[in-house]
Order: structure tokens, then sequence, then C-alpha cells
């Protein structure tokens, strides 16, 4: 085979190699949360439970309650759930954690080292008031619709999904292109000219 046939074939190989999916693409997403989002409970939560689509770590794992009249309640130190792989994580809540709607934001950052984060809610059922109190404030604006809505990554990162993320994958990709292209036409054309 000649030397021009083995650089076409080699550089076919490297445009194929360079189309397939990064393997890190896809980030850690919230898959579901133990209350569920927009789940009605008839006692409040002991514990807030986050399972991941992939390994989290849990030192860096947060989450903070805020209530309808905007106090804020810090969950306890992430604790891993044995056997999950760092994906399902188990965060204490204080007791006393009275009636009324919950806005959940956490955060927390995946084994590709994106910190994410996101928010949901919950309502504690309460007692009926008596026809002479207040009404209670208003809750506080619900996450996007959807369930665990709201994940992004954080720091001004931008989403694998984002035009931008296209753009830089497009360019990058046009210029292996291009490094190839001006390799093979060292190889190739220069040397037979």
């Amino acid at each position: 085979m000649n030397r021009l046939a083995v650089l076409f074939r080699l550089c076919i190989a490297l445009l194929l190699l360079a189309a397939l999916p990064a393997p890190g693409a896809a980030h850690t997403r919230l898959e579901s949360s133990s209350p569920a989002a927009d789940a009605v409970l008839r006692t409040p939560p002991t514990e807030l439970r986050l399972r991941f689509t992939q390994g989290v770590e849990p030192r860096l794992t947060a989450a903070t309650l805020v209530s309808e009249s905007g106090d804020t309640v810090q969950a306890g130190a992430a604790v891993p759930e044995p056997g999950t792989g760092n994906r399902a994580l188990t965060l204490p809540l204080p007791a006393g954690l009275g009636p009324g709607r919950y806005l959940v934001e956490w955060r927390t950052a995946g084994a590709d080292g994106h910190v994410i984060r996101g928010a949901f809610s919950f309502a504690v059922e309460g007692l009926a008031l008596p026809a002479d109190t207040a009404a209670p404030p208003a809750p506080p604006p619900p996450p996007p619709a959807g369930g665990h809505a709201g994940e992004m990554e954080a720091d001004g990162v931008f989403s694998a999904a984002s035009p931008l993320a296209v753009l830089a994958r497009w360019l990058a990709f046009l210029g292996l292109l291009g490094l190839v292209g001006s390799v093979a036409f060292r190889l190739a054309v220069i040397p037979a000219a």
C-alpha cells in the first residue's frame, strides 16, 4: 500500500474518532428526591434525600430550605447512602419545621468537577387557621415547572447543550480538521512536489 493511501486512512480514522461524543459530555443531574418535588407531607421531614444520575462529592453537597416567610434552614452535612457510589445522599434536617411551603435549594459537584445546583419545593400540611387569624404570607416563587427544575451549572459555566457550547465544539472540530489536513498536506503533497 502506498504512503498516500495509509495517510488517507489515518486521517479518516482521526476524523471518526474526533466525531465520537466525549464520555464526560453528560453532566450530573438530580434524578429524584425525598421529599419529592411538589409533595404535600402530613408531618415535617427529618431528612432530605437526594439521588443523582452520577456520583457526586458529599463534602461539596449542601441544601437550604427557604420557608414562606423567607426564613432559611440549613440542612446538615451530606452522608452518602451505602452501596450507591455517592449517587444518593442523605442530609439531616433540624426538628421543628412548621407547616407551610418550603423551597429546597441544593448545590453539589459531580465527579466531572462541574458545580451544579437546582431547586424544588414541597409543603407540610398544617392545622386550619381560625377565621380571625390573618392569612399566611405569600409563598416564595415556585421553581420552574417540571419537578426538579432549575438545574444548572454554577459559577458562570455554561451547559453542554447551550448554543455557546455547541459552537465551541464545532470550532474545536474544525480546528482538528485543519490540523489533520495540514499534516496530511505536509506528508503527502509537499514531498511529491
